[in-house]
């Protein structure tokens, strides 16, 4: 069953549209890119196909029901209107869609299925793909179990690392362990005492929390500043290559975009550089070298695969000067604001916004899972 059935009325196609829940928000880090990716997603849903009603969770956890603008969702200012409705979503399979928590309202309101544009925790990490799971309503997006896995850098190096796919070397840390002098001195060592090293929080998006560690003083400050954002953080050696990612899509036929690069005019890609700033930019690679690409497509195909990703995941490398691709992080909801690098890679590839977005609601209705 496809998104809409289509008829003809004196030679015009007419859709029978579905009713798309475009979940937003969220109490995360990553709040305002979710804000800025619905608005995009809000604007350019195809309108002949879908009807769409805008849920948004805002920091502080409540669920509204919103009519607000674009512009009010995009500045993620829209949760201060004063008409917006508390909801909750059904988990009864009998009534798959939203509640309104009015007494004098009363509504429901039936829902075909829910583009969860929302990163970062609780977005990304298994969380509210468990809400949607238990609602019956169909989903975009990763299921838990790869939600889970791909949020966790540390289980993503396991399951790579069976793979036999290149990565950086990286040992993982966690904040009930005591971190002296002796403990620093050993993960000193791990490295060889070379640098960069970057600490990471294991379980954060969108390179919350990460720092550079250029010299071993540096070492316990960049940890302290890790376990602010986690209790588990992953310690890796920095990799001299190019930024690259690559797109994909779909489930039982998966395609796979052309490759871009970030240039990161920064110390690293921040999230100070991706979002704030303006300093990196972004350019798909149209001359790299045919050998080069398999390997970038082999990789992430196969991670996809064993991470038992759905619908979408954007998965990202460096390329070293001597040709090797090294794996860096898979991001199963990546930004999906118009200019962010998920859809422009698809844009390369002769797939607009509009259509991606009609793609992944079909996808995830049709129950191509």
């Amino acid at each position: 069953m496809g998104a809409s059935k289509i008829f003809k009325i004196r030679g015009i196609k007419v859709y029978m549209k579905k009713k798309v829940a475009i979940l937003f928000g969220g109490n995360s880090s990553e709040y305002e890119v979710s804000c800025l990716s619905a608005a995009g997603i809000a604007k350019n849903i195809d309108k002949e196909k879908f009807d769409f009603v805008m849920v948004g969770i805002s920091q502080k956890g409540d669920w509204l029901l919103t009519n607000a603008g674009i512009e009010e969702i995009a500045n993620g200012t829209w949760h201060k209107d004063v008409k917006n409705l508390d909801v909750t979503l059904s988990l009864n399979h009998k009534y798959p869609g939203v509640y309104v928590l009015d007494a004098a309202k009363n509504n429901f309101i039936k829902v075909d299925c829910i583009f969860p544009i929302i990163h970062g925790k609780t977005g990304e990490d298994g969380s509210i793909q468990g809400v949607m799971q238990l609602s019956g309503i169909p989903y975009v997006g990763c299921g838990i179990q790869s939600s889970v896995t791909g949020f966790d850098k540390t289980l993503t190096k396991k399951i790579v690392e069976e793979l036999g796919v290149l990565q950086a070397k990286s040992l993982t840390i966690y904040a009930d362990e005591l971190i002296d002098d002796n403990h620093l001195a050993r993960i000193n060592s791990f490295f060889d005492n070379k640098y960069p090293l970057f600490v990471k929080p294991a379980r954060e998006g969108s390179s919350i929390g990460i720092s550079k560690v250029n010299k071993f003083d540096e070492l316990k400050t960049a940890i302290n500043e890790g376990f602010l954002y986690d209790t588990k953080l992953l310690i890796e050696e920095g990799i001299e290559g190019r930024e690259i990612e690559i797109a994909v899509l779909g489930n039982k036929e998966i395609k796979l975009s052309k490759v871009g690069e970030i240039i990161a005019n920064d110390n690293f890609y921040s999230y100070e550089a991706k979002y704030k700033s303006n300093k990196s930019k972004t350019s798909i690679l149209t001359e790299l070298p045919e050998e080069i690409y398999k390997k970038i497509k082999n990789s992430a195909m196969i991670i996809y695969k064993r991470l038992e990703c759905k619908d979408l995941a954007r998965v990202d490398f460096f390329l070293k000067e001597n040709g090797d691709v090294v794996f860096n992080e898979i991001n199963t909801m990546p930004g999906f604001t118009p200019i962010s690098m998920y859809p422009k890679l698809w844009e390369s590839c002769g797939i607009k916004y509009k259509e991606l977005i009609s793609k992944l609601i079909e996808n995830a209705i049709a129950g191509n899972r």
